[in-house]
């Protein structure tokens, strides 16, 4: 599996910490996005399949994805424009 913080993905994200949990060895089968993109590392696993990709990300990847693909969308005809009503909450003080 590559990732683009495989630190973070192997001991902050939910499936990786069930793995654990439950005596699932994986650090061994995780690689970084940089060691693919170098060729250090071959895409296709031993069996010959090929790895997965897992983010970790922030979000605002999450969203300029999720801004691309809603573009995509809209470009060919799909979805629907949804308005929806914000407020912006303006907080005083440290701790508000």
């Amino acid at each position: 599996m590559f990732s683009d913080v495989t630190e973070e993905l192997a001991s902050d994200t939910g499936d990786m910490i069930a793995a654990t949990a439950t005596g699932i060895a994986f650090e061994h089968k995780l690689f970084s996005l940089q060691a693919l993109v170098q060729k250090r590392v071959p895409l296709k696993n031993d069996s010959g399949g090929i790895r997965m990709f897992k983010s970790v990300g922030s979000a605002l990847q999450d969203i300029s994805f999720a801004e691309h693909i809603a573009a995509s969308a809209a470009s060919i005809g799909l979805g629907a424009t949804l308005n929806l009503g914000f407020q912006i909450k303006q907080s005083i003080g440290k701790n508000a």
